[in-house]
């Protein structure tokens, strides 16, 4: 059986993968989006992905194919994803941020979804 280490633990492949996906939907959808804004990959690079390259596949298709913009942004995230990210904002509350850096810009970034 061959195991697959889960996308959260190897962030180093979660830009590579969501370009691969831009180019792909990009050519699928006739659009022309160049990228991801710097916000947007923070939060990609926070979120926990549950449903692994699937997840970040689909998340990538749904920007892209309703995009009429040159750069995917926090606004573009689909509704699901924002209330996913809702929902680990408030299950991590209570938990020691002094401990967990990456939290405190995460819910940062959650804010800014909230702010849009």
């Amino acid at each position: 059986m061959i195991r697959l280490t889960p996308l959260r633990e190897r962030k180093e492949d979660i830009l590579l993968y969501a370009n691969y996906f831009l180019k792909g939907f990009n050519n699928e959808y006739d659009k022309s989006v160049e990228g991801l804004s710097k916000s947007l990959m923070d939060i990609f690079m926070q979120y926990h992905w549950k449903g692994n390259v699937r997840e970040l596949k689909h998340i990538i298709e749904n920007m892209v194919s309703i995009s009429e913009e040159k750069l995917l942004t926090v606004n573009s995230l689909p509704i699901y994803m924002k209330d996913s990210i809702e929902l680990e904002t408030r299950e991590h509350k209570g938990k020691d941020k002094d401990k967990d850096k990456p939290f405190i810009q995460f819910q940062s970034l959650q804010n800014t979804i909230e702010d849009d």
